[in-house]
């Protein structure tokens, strides 16, 4: 904790309480690595995790029930299943399914790529690859074009669901969805899973979304107006002060003051006063 400020000691403090007090079942429970969660092979981990974290924008009941719906008709191993399965079985699968901008044909086509990509590796060897540069904005590049690769070796063309699966993160964007699986994958707690070996969770960048970035600028973590990638950089930079090795750990708790505790971003004294980082918050 060398070089910090009194405020930032009592700050770093308050969040590593927070930190225990959210890394548990009851809040993966209102969170999408709840669908991971319900598996114990790696490869099964890797490719809800994944697909769970594509799908994670808007509301959380809204793409959860939607997801509940896909997991079901995977069975018990999704992994295997698309492994062994056709063409068709995969058509059939994604018959009906759609959220938001993904269409029933978007979501085949992830199927039927992470089908294909089973099919040559496993998916630990696959990830493996994607994140040993150990620079997370050059990983999801790589990541965005090999499965724009594949989405165009099936469907001839990238609709706008398909592209926003993969966000152009050298265009400045937060690239939320991947950062979270990133997250998930490569860092080790009770909540993610450490699967992924080739970097360390000291490269992680933060996931931005809503809550994070609106909590970060009311603890003057960041100045930024803009929900982009460059906002993150500086929120994950302020907290690597705290923790050098593994700056991102306070993401899953930063994140569920919002989506579980109800922080409004402004003050409401009914939600504030009980709120543990109410002495640090621009909103008093």
């Amino acid at each position: 904790m060398k070089g910090l400020s009194e405020r930032e000691i009592r700050l770093k403090k308050t969040l590593d309480n927070l930190y225990e007090l959210y890394n548990n079942e009851k809040y993966i429970l209102n969170d999408p690595i709840e669908f991971p969660h319900r598996y114990s092979n790696s490869e099964d981990i890797l490719l809800v995790g994944f697909i769970s974290a594509l799908f994670s924008f808007g509301r959380v009941a809204l793409f959860k029930a939607v997801l509940s719906r896909l997991f079901e008709r995977l069975g018990s191993s999704p992994s295997r299943y698309l492994r062994a399965k056709q063409k068709s079985d995969i058509l059939e699968v994604s018959r009906g399914l759609n959220y938001r901008f993904y269409s029933e044909d978007d979501i085949f086509t992830l199927l039927y790529t992470m089908s294909k990509i089973l099919r040559e590796s496993s998916l630990e060897d696959f990830f493996e690859n994607i994140y040993r540069p150990n620079n997370p904005i050059e990983a999801l590049s790589t990541l965005k074009t090999i499965m724009n690769r594949f989405f165009l070796e099936e469907s001839g063309n990238l609709s706008s669901g398909l592209k926003f699966m993969f966000p152009d993160i050298q265009s400045n964007s937060a690239s939320k969805r991947l950062m979270m699986f990133s997250r998930w994958m490569i860092r080790k707690d009770r909540v993610d899973f450490g699967i992924i070996k080739s970097t360390s969770p000291k490269n992680l960048i933060i996931p931005l979304d809503t809550h994070t970035a609106h909590i970060g600028r009311l603890l003057d973590m960041t100045l930024r107006k803009g929900n982009d990638l460059k906002c993150a950089i500086e929120i994950t930079d302020f907290l690597r002060r705290f923790d050098e090795l593994d700056p991102i750990r306070y993401d899953f708790s930063i994140a569920h003051i919002g989506i579980s505790d109800g922080c409004r971003h402004k003050f409401i004294a009914g939600v504030c006063k009980d709120c543990l980082l109410k002495d640090f918050c621009n909103n008093r």
